[in-house]
């Protein structure tokens, strides 16, 4: 029996040389990968925003190349807005001094859009359905023509279209724009059937399709 040791005595044990001691990580390893990640995840975000962006100005271009707003420049100015200068040629479409009648919200999304009494014959091009959060659209007394697009892809509340030259069927692709609550149609060239499923929209308050060629039609909320 060993007695070199006495109790009460602290033994100091020592591991074998041949045994590496283990270093603790300081996870500068992780950190910088975490580090990484996060910027890579920045960076793709704000690409997806540009891109948004981008296909929205695109959008844009598009309808207000189709309502003529190209021949309007001077016409539109001098008569509405009270100044000879040219509209929608920027970049920045939630600039309300070069974008006249756009709204945005705090997402820089396309919310509303209100053009009134353009001097303009043009149609509705149907890439306005790609305005996911549109839930606001005016185009009053504009001498417009063609049919009526799909909105489908919008979240419109309210759809104001009067006093226009629109043509053709009311499309049965309007009853799954489920959030409306005011179409205003009157005083169209429109003709053809309404849609019986127009009544499957609970949230709808006002129908206005006077001064029409509709069918007759009894609108009934099932």
């Amino acid at each position: 029996m060993d007695n070199s040791c006495q109790e009460g005595e602290a033994r100091l044990i020592l591991p074998p040389s041949h045994v590496k001691r283990q270093v603790p990580s300081t996870g500068s390893s992780d950190t910088a990968t975490q580090l990484c990640s996060v910027l890579l995840y920045l960076a793709l975000l704000s690409g997806l925003a540009f891109n948004a962006e981008g296909d929205t100005l695109d959008v844009l271009r598009a309808v207000w190349t189709s309502l003529n707003g190209e021949t309007c420049n001077g016409v539109l100015a001098l008569t509405i807005f009270e100044g000879s200068r040219n509209l929608w040629v920027g970049t920045d479409y939630c600039n309300g001094t070069d974008f006249l009648g756009i709204t945005c919200d705090s997402s820089r999304r396309v919310t509303g859009l209100s053009l009134d009494s353009l001097p303009s014959t043009g149609t509705l091009n149907p890439l306005i359905n790609n305005l996911t959060s549109l839930s606001y659209l005016r185009i009053v007394n504009c001498q417009l023509t063609g049919s009526i697009p799909d909105f489908s892809g919008t979240a419109l509340t309210r759809l104001e279209l009067s006093h226009n030259e629109l043509s053709g069927p009311l499309p049965d692709s309007i009853c799954n724009a489920t959030s409306l609550i005011t179409v205003y149609l009157h005083v169209n060239a429109l003709s053809g059937p309404i849609p019986p499923c127009i009544s499957r929209l609970k949230s709808l308050t006002d129908l206005w399709l006077g001064v029409n060629y509709h069918s007759p039609y009894t609108l009934h909320h099932g």
